[in-house]
């Protein structure tokens, strides 16, 4: 099997963001995905108001977060273990998360999770 090349990653991550925008203009909302520190997709409906949506896509069940962005991680004073503390602030309030996994035309499978 092929090692995964940046430029795959990349591509993997383009179309799940257009895939999740599709699929929120099917459900009668207006998604655009937006470049930036931190590619995400805005949404707007019928109901005022601005949902701002990240999209983690895979061609696999496999997905990469960094815990650091939402829990205090301390090494341990061993140097071998963790100690998990206190939720630290959520670091873009209200974020909706979209799991993706890449498999086909029509077979794409959508996960999602408020990031609180």
């Amino acid at each position: 099997m092929p090692m995964p090349t940046g430029r795959n990653n990349k591509l993997t991550g383009k179309v799940g963001e257009f895939l999740v925008a599709a699929e929120l203009c099917r459900r009668g909302l207006r998604a655009t995905p937006v470049e930036g520190i931190v590619q995400h997709i805005n949404a707007s409906g019928k109901v005022s108001g601005l949902v701002a949506i990240q999209v983690k896509a895979s061609n696999t069940f496999k997905w990469q977060f960094d815990i650091r962005k939402y829990l205090n991680v301390q090494l341990a004073a061993d140097g071998k273990h963790q100690n998990i503390g206190d939720p630290l602030p959520e670091p873009y309030p209200g974020l909706l998360c979209v799991l993706v996994v890449l498999r086909g035309t029509g077979q794409d499978l959508f996960f999602c999770t408020r990031m609180e």
